[in-house]
């Protein structure tokens, strides 16, 4: 059996090629921690594989918007909705959902309902992860980083 390597998930944030978030610009300080993940895409007829938590760290007071912010799944992938993932707020005053919120079975979003007074950190999946499939194993689906971009 050939298994080809999908995801290589860089959690600047961190879920899971091209995943895009829509933040205002402020968010761009926030400091992400990189995890790494590999999916095949023999998982289409598998199990969903488990993400590591993502986590968003501020470098300085309300780095992370009061916002709903939202995350995409790059073509070929989707996730289990099965497994809603946990959010944690660390930090004074930061606080949202307490869960993610799936916008289809390719992109997620988290309301974030107050800003920091004290730089805090956002982690998503940290108890329930954030799981993923190959949707489509053929053709190939080419390996790559899945990235958080601004704006």
């Amino acid at each position: 059996m050939f298994i080809k390597r999908i995801i290589a998930t860089t959690a600047s944030i961190a879920l899971v090629l091209s995943s895009l978030l829509q933040f205002s610009p402020a968010f761009a300080a926030a400091v992400t921690t990189p995890a790494n993940q590999s999916v095949s895409s023999d998982s289409t007829t598998g199990a969903s594989v488990s993400l590591p938590a993502l986590v968003i760290t501020e470098t300085a007071p309300g780095d992370i918007p009061a916002a709903t912010l939202t995350w995409t799944l790059p073509s070929g992938y989707m996730f289990d909705v099965s497994s809603v993932a946990n959010v944690v707020y660390a930090g004074t005053d930061l606080a949202g959902s307490a869960a993610v919120v799936f916008v289809g079975t390719t992109g997620f979003s988290i309301t974030v309902s107050a800003t920091s007074s004290a730089a805090g950190s956002l982690v998503i999946g940290s108890v329930t992860a954030l799981k993923v499939k190959a949707s489509n194993g053929s053709p190939i689906i080419a390996a790559g980083n899945i990235l958080l971009t601004s704006g």
